[in-house]
């Protein structure tokens, strides 16, 4: 009877302790992929997430275990992180306002799962960056049309005044250059005499009528 007892004993405790080094192995997959998962680093994380349920596969553990459904769940939640990174990445290399905006809110679903992920966050703060600049293009062009259909000094003044380093400074400057040396050459022109001509040789920044 005592033997009986001491051999039932003994497998109870090596059916417990095989059952601490299963939990034991598949936690520290899990471990790791948690770890990864924080770090951003998806692809990792799912690899050790299916590391562990094929662990727990080999050693028939019942699917239907919280811990077992648990890991699915969490392995899913890497697999979606992942996706989202890679879909957002193309969207935000196609270099449009749409790819941006589309680019933001699959950063944001990322984030939504991984507060922690500063890859995610930083390319949000990119794609506002980006928007920004493409709507200030935009509206630097439409004022630059609006410039060139008045064509005077007040208009050009008023362009560089709204965007000094705009996609136009330049050539609202050589306008302004211009039209100055133009009213600078008719009061010249009212004099008429050779000390003009040559003041106007000597103090034109264009000299627009050098050869005139």
């Amino acid at each position: 009877m005592m033997l009986y007892i001491l051999r039932l004993t003994m497998l109870v405790l090596a059916t417990l302790l095989s059952t601490l080094m299963l939990y034991g192995q598949s936690d520290s997959y899990i471990k790791e992929a948690k770890l990864a998962f924080t770090n951003g680093l998806y692809q990792d994380a799912v690899n050790k997430y299916q590391a562990g349920l094929t662990f727990m596969n080999n050693q028939k553990v019942n699917k239907n275990t919280p811990q077992y459904l648990q890991v699915q769940k969490e392995m899913m939640r890497a697999k979606s992180n992942l996706e989202n990174i890679k879909r957002a990445d193309a969207l935000f290399a196609s270099k449009t306002e749409a790819g941006y905006k589309s680019a933001k809110a699959a950063y944001h679903a990322v984030l939504a799962n991984n507060a922690s992920d500063r890859y995610a966050r930083q390319r949000v703060l990119d794609c506002d960056q980006q928007i920004a600049v493409i709507i200030n293009h935009r509206n630097d062009e439409a004022l630059w049309a609006t410039i060139l259909s008045e064509s005077n000094q007040a208009a050009y003044e008023r362009y560089l005044k709204a965007y000094p380093k705009g996609l136009h400074a330049e050539e609202a400057k050589d306008a302004i250059a211009n039209i100055e040396d133009d009213a600078f050459w008719s009061v010249i022109l009212s004099e008429n005499t050779d000390e003009a001509f040559n003041r106007y040789l000597q103090s034109s920044k264009v000299r627009l009528h050098a050869s005139t």
